[in-house]
């Protein structure tokens, strides 16, 4: 016997798959979508395809949950304004260096930071500016060290 199925029920199970690829897409980062920036170096060739935080929301999530982070791929957080910010691993499974950068995007520390999975009431620890700061570039650890970059080094950002 010869049996077609019905064209609305393909139509039905195509969108399903579709509704449901979008859906699992938009999980992996909380459903928040990252504009995706270019930073260089002046004093290294190298670049990093960074996800852009500049809301609150995409600041407090930053890499948490995350399993892994491209060689050269990154977090840039937009803090808004310059002072004293400072930045904690929370749910933080990838080993990271973090990047502080004054308003002027000019390097002004580079602090190695652990992964942290610590529940309350035993918390994270901080990492802290030596100077106020309106930019931060989240990286692999030992990225400053392989490609270079240093305090005093120009960021741009495109």
């Amino acid at each position: 016997m010869n049996r077609r199925i019905p064209f609305f029920l393909i139509l039905f199970i195509f969108v399903s798959l579709i509704f449901a690829l979008v859906f699992l897409s938009g999980c992996i980062n909380n459903g928040l979508n990252y504009e995706k920036v270019k930073v260089s170096f002046n004093s290294s060739s190298v670049s990093v395809l960074a996800e852009k935080a500049d809301t609150d929301v995409k600041i407090q999530q930053g890499l948490m949950w995350r399993e892994s982070l491209g060689e050269k791929e990154g977090m840039f957080f937009d803090m808004g304004s310059r002072a004293y910010h400072f930045l904690w691993m929370a749910n933080t499974k990838i080993p990271l260096e973090g990047i502080f950068i004054d308003e002027n995007f000019v390097i002004t520390d580079i602090s190695e930071m652990a992964p942290c999975d610590k529940k309350p009431p035993d918390p994270c620890p901080t990492y802290n500016p030596r100077f106020p700061i309106r930019y931060f570039l989240e990286v692999n650890q030992n990225f400053s060290k392989k490609y270079g970059i240093n305090e005093g080094d120009l960021v741009i950002v495109k």
